[in-house]
C-alpha cells in the first residue's frame, strides 16, 4: 500500500464521489497539509475530512521552514515561465514533500503535472489525478462493476470532466488489465 499527500482541488472533488472510501484500497494514509485545510471551506469536504482525520487515515501535517522555502522558491520558478499553468504554495509544497518522501502527490492541477516534466529536480515526483487513482482502484476492486461506468459516475458526482482522450486509454488499460488477470487465474 501507498502513502500520498493530496491537495486541495482532489479533496474537494474527491470528497463529493460517492465511491470515495475505496481510495482505501490504493493508499495506507493520505496526508493533508495545514495549508489545504485553511483552504477548504465546503461542508462536504469539510465532514470528510473530519471522519479521515479521526479514523486515522488522514494523518495532518505541518511542513518544516525548509520545506515552506522550498515551496516558495518553486511557485517563484514557474512564475517566471509564462508558458507554464501555475501552482499555488499548498501545490508546490505537496511536490516539495512528494520529492522528499516519495509520496505520491494526489491533485488536479495542471502545473504540478509540468512541475514533473520541466524541472529537473522534480521529474521522479509521481503525481496522480482523480483518473490515475481510479484506475488503480478498479484493478484492486469493484471487479463487477462497469469500468466506464465507474469513471462516468465520478464525473457526474464531482462535475470534472475527464480528457477524452486520457479517459479513454485509462479505460483501455482497466479492461485489457482485467482481461489479462483473468486469463492467467484460468491458467
Amino acid at each position: 500500500m501507498l502513502l500520498s499527500i493530496a491537495d486541495t482541488c482532489f479533496i474537494l472533488d474527491w470528497s463529493c464521489f460517492s465511491l470515495r472510501e475505496a481510495i482505501k484500497e490504493v493508499f495506507t494514509s493520505i496526508f493533508v497539509l495545514e495549508d489545504v485545510l485553511t483552504e477548504i471551506r465546503s461542508s462536504p469536504a469539510l465532514e470528510w475530512i473530519s471522519d479521515k482525520l479521526a479514523e486515522g487515515f488522514f494523518v495532518l501535517y505541518s511542513p518544516s521552514r525548509e520545506k515552506r522555502f522550498e515551496a516558495e522558491r518553486l511557485v517563484e520558478e514557474v512564475a517566471r515561465r509564462p508558458y507554464m499553468r501555475r501552482v499555488e504554495l499548498p501545490e508546490a509544497l505537496c511536490l516539495a514533500l512528494g520529492r522528499q518522501r516519495g509520496y505520491i502527490v494526489l491533485t488536479e492541477n495542471r502545473g504540478a503535472l509540468m512541475v514533473v516534466d520541466e524541472f529537473e529536480s522534480y521529474s521522479k515526483v509521481v503525481v496522480w489525478r482523480a483518473l490515475e487513482v481510479l484506475k488503480e482502484i478498479l484493478k484492486r476492486k469493484f471487479l463487477s462493476l462497469n469500468v466506464e461506468e465507474v469513471f462516468r459516475k465520478y464525473e457526474r458526482e464531482t462535475h470534472h470532466k475527464f480528457p477524452r482522450d486520457e479517459l479513454e486509454k485509462a479505460v483501455r488499460e482497466v479492461v485489457e488489465w482485467r482481461r489479462r488477470s483473468l486469463k492467467s487465474g484460468e491458467s
